[in-house]
């Protein structure tokens, strides 16, 4: 699969490293950072809104699979 990233929606100055890449989210977020391999991301919760953060920036995600994660990751309903 090959995701389409962005420059990051998001701005703050609390850091979230993503493999060699840090960005800075707004204070208040819930960051959740996933590992599988080699591969990383960064979920962070934001205003009732899941962000995905990867090295390359921002991949934009769908509601469905942004009400998934905030139940699965941030245990929310």
């Amino acid at each position: 699969m090959n995701l389409n990233a962005m420059q990051p929606s998001l701005g703050g100055h609390l850091p979230v490293v993503v493999g060699r890449k840090v960005y800075g989210v707004p204070r208040g977020s819930r960051v959740a950072h996933v590992r599988k391999g080699d591969k990383i991301l960064a979920y962070v919760l934001n205003a009732g809104r899941v962000h995905c953060l990867v090295e390359s920036g921002e991949v934009t995600m769908a509601p469905r699979l942004q009400a998934l994660v905030k139940t699965k990751v941030f245990g929310l309903q």
